[in-house]
């Protein structure tokens, strides 16, 4: 990265999902944090019989979990504190955000 970062950058949690109003095994194609391919998150699900699951947000916006053999991808998160400001930007590439504090 550009190193202007203090904070290391993480994966969203089973439970940020649930704030942002995804909900556990039930479609929700409005919630912000859905972009139509499935991804991990940080949070684990289960361990049995030597497998563990995590948890995912699926490609219909809900999130449930499922073994490590599945083919999901994964979406950086980075935290802003509540004075961080966007100041410029329509959130694309060619025209990203501007964040300071």
């Amino acid at each position: 990265g550009n190193k202007k970062l203090s904070a290391p950058v993480g994966l969203i949690t089973a439970d940020e999902l649930a704030y942002a109003g995804s909900l556990f095994n039930n479609y929700n194609f409005q919630v912000y944090t859905h972009s139509g391919e499935p991804y991990w998150t940080l949070s684990p699900a289960s361990f049995s019989d030597g497998l563990s699951s995590s948890s995912y947000l699926s490609y219909t916006g809900n999130f449930s979990y499922a073994y490590s053999y599945n083919n999901n991808g994964v979406r950086s998160v980075v935290s802003l504190n509540s004075t961080a400001l966007v100041s410029t930007g329509s959130g694309t590439l060619a025209d990203p955000y501007i964040i300071s504090n």
